[in-house]
């Protein structure tokens, strides 16, 4: 048989083009190609647009994931709608989100629990501190063999690290994060994470030369930008630790100019406020604390808060400080700083009472 005949044989082509039967085929095979692949690329896609701050572009693709039916597709469509609404600065919603996805998947099975552990900052971004420390403990530990899944391990750990700092439990959060470093390496995010929060917590407790020697090991190159703003926001606090306010004051508003995130906006309009407390410019610092209380992001924040409120005081205020008070309390009630924030009502109330 002639290389002519061959051909014909295996395609019948008839007026130069395939049978019918052919077409089908192709055609089910790249429907096939499309259904596997299309909805994972749309996912790095769009999980690249949102780590980028191009939140329009992310959106896009979670749109365009409704195009497809299958359970993979629909996880990451709930996944990266979550990451946007946490990132845009609903602090709030993304938490009722996620509670609402894990009630729909039975909060007892291995993929709900595996799930809480990839969330757990966005409960930490909302205040839910305690389930932020709680949740995702009882994944089996073969989900945790390969070092992608380490790295996602200890990228948990310090996030309830976080939670347990904003506790007010310093101590076992160092505790976590020591244990959390074998993990971490390998990782870029988790082991610059880990090193970010160590500094961060040890310049807050005025260990400077330990949060500098945490903080030297940070290498904010293979970071996403997202986490720029947080890496200068650490050396700011560890600057101002150091009692270099010129320098923490230049850290904290260039990561304030990097911000992508809601969260990192307020954030660093708080820590500019207490930058300019300490340099004696009181009403600057009233006016970054108060954007920062007025900004779209509402979690967190209660140490900040507090600060405003007692600054209030310094300056006399006294039912704009019970009002700040009052505020830290109402939004982050899980927080050490609302715990102190009540007893600096209970000791304002006499005085409130009198005047």
């Amino acid at each position: 048989m002639s290389d002519d005949s061959l051909l014909r044989a295996l395609f019948k082509v008839t007026n130069g083009s395939p049978s019918v039967p052919l077409a089908a085929a192709i055609g089910l095979f790249l429907l096939v190609l499309w259904l596997q692949f299309t909805p994972a690329a749309l996912f790095r896609l769009g999980s690249y647009c949102l780590q980028r701050g191009h939140y329009a572009w992310g959106r896009r693709a979670i749109g365009l994931l409704i195009l497809f039916p299958e359970p993979r597709a629909r996880y990451f469509r709930r996944y990266l709608g979550i990451r946007l609404v946490a990132y845009e600065g609903a602090a709030e919603q993304s938490s009722n989100d996620l509670e609402s996805w894990l009630d729909s998947m039975n909060r007892h099975s291995s993929g709900a629990n595996f799930t809480e552990r990839l969330f757990v900052d966005v409960r930490v971004s909302a205040g839910k501190y305690r389930a932020a420390v709680l949740g995702g403990r009882h994944v089996r530990l073969a989900r945790l063999r390969t070092r992608k899944l380490r790295g996602l391990r200890a990228i948990w750990h310090i996030n309830r690290a976080e939670a347990l700092h904003n506790l007010g439990r310093d101590d076992l959060a160092l505790r976590l994060l020591d244990r959390s470093k074998a993990a971490s390496e390998g990782n870029p995010v988790a082991r610059n994470g880990l090193l970010c929060l160590r500094a961060w917590i040890l310049a807050h407790r005025g260990e400077v030369a330990a949060a500098r020697r945490a903080f030297t090991g940070i290498d904010p190159k293979p970071l996403s930008p997202m986490y720029l703003p947080e890496v200068l926001f650490t050396k700011a606090a560890l600057e101002l630790a150091s009692g270099d306010v010129e320098g923490a004051f230049t850290s904290a508003t260039a990561g304030l100019g990097a911000a992508l995130r809601a969260s990192s906006e307020r954030n660093g309009l708080f820590l500019l406020g207490k930058i300019e407390r300490v340099r004696g410019n009181l009403e600057q610092a009233v006016e970054y604390y108060e954007r920062g209380r007025s900004h779209r992001y509402r979690g967190q924040g209660g140490g900040s808060l507090c600060e405003l409120g007692e600054l209030y005081q310094e300056l006399g205020r006294t039912e704009l400080a019970r009002a700040a008070f009052v505020t830290a309390i109402e939004r982050d009630p899980e927080s050490a700083a609302a715990a102190q924030c009540r007893m600096r009502l209970e000791q304002a109330e006499p005085v409130i009472s009198a005047s």
